[in-house]
């Protein structure tokens, strides 16, 4: 009566799934190493990426890159620059406060935007010139008394008049 088989075909052997249960026990899960293989690899990314971000802090960037004495003078002189404009910044606020009159704050801006122009120019040719003189002042190419641009060989300001030459009255 029973043409494909009996009800013991349909269920498990007892010996194969205590081995299946056995062998399950023993192998890790699947996933778990691959799982701790990203774990590693993101920890290894993250440490990378906090030491990039702190290295400059510590200074170790420069004796990292092989910095040399001309950094620190390149460092100094861009010091120069930005403490001369923050100056001319604060005059600015001091005289729109009322606190400079007018002629003190052309002598105040004129004082700093020279400063300002002889470290640019000294940037620009990699040499620390003190004080500025002609040659860095003539070298920028903007007015110190408007700010417009001009041509680095010109003579007078063509928006204000200003004399662009040291010592020269426009």
């Amino acid at each position: 009566m029973n043409s494909g088989g009996s009800k013991d075909d349909l269920r498990p052997d007892p010996v194969a799934a205590a081995a299946n249960r056995e062998r399950d026990a023993q192998a890790p899960a699947r996933g778990e190493t691959s799982v701790g293989v990203t774990l590693v690899i993101g920890a290894v990314l993250v440490l990378a990426a906090v030491a990039f971000v702190a290295l400059p802090f510590f200074g170790l960037a420069e004796s990292a890159a092989g910095g040399e004495g001309g950094d620190q003078s390149r460092r100094a002189i861009e010091s120069r620059k930005v403490e001369a404009y923050a100056a001319i910044k604060d005059a600015e606020l001091d005289y729109r406060m009322g606190k400079l009159t007018e002629v003190d704050f052309q002598i105040v801006r004129e004082k700093y935007a020279r400063e300002a122009m002889a470290a640019l120019a000294a940037l620009d040719t990699g040499t620390a010139e003190e004080g500025g003189g002609a040659a860095a002042a003539t070298a920028v190419a903007f007015c110190p008394q408007c700010g417009t641009g001009t041509a680095r060989d010109a003579r007078y300001c063509g928006s204000c008049g200003e004399s662009l030459t040291p010592g020269v009255d426009g």
